[in-house]
């Protein structure tokens, strides 16, 4: 949340400016201190949504949905196209508020 605001730069991964993928592994590394991706078989410190995605990420049941999840957009197919941080439901299920860094 200190960075709520900051502006959208693609390719941004720290202040002053983020992409959405910047501002989610930023903010895992200020709550963990380390962070640590799987990337095939590599172990890495930060990649963009897509990899993020095909390598780490576990599909949840709305419900089990929590602060600090991920959610993902994909345009239709197997690719993702944008991803945020799950902060929690306005109205349960069907409306949801998160935070990312985006160009709209």
């Amino acid at each position: 949340m200190t960075q709520l605001d900051a502006p959208y730069l693609w390719g941004g991964r720290e202040p002053p400016a983020f992409d959405s993928s910047g501002i989610i592994t930023w903010s895992y590394r200020q709550a963990l201190g380390e962070l640590r991706l799987r990337y095939g078989s590599l172990v890495v410190h930060d990649l963009p949504h897509r990899d993020i995605y095909r390598w780490n990420f576990e599909r949840l049941p709305l419900e089990a949905l929590r602060p600090g999840d991920l959610v993902y957009i994909t345009n239709g197919t197997a690719e993702v196209t944008h991803g945020a941080m799950f902060v929690r439901w306005v109205e349960p299920y069907s409306l949801m508020e998160f935070l990312d860094a985006s160009t709209t």
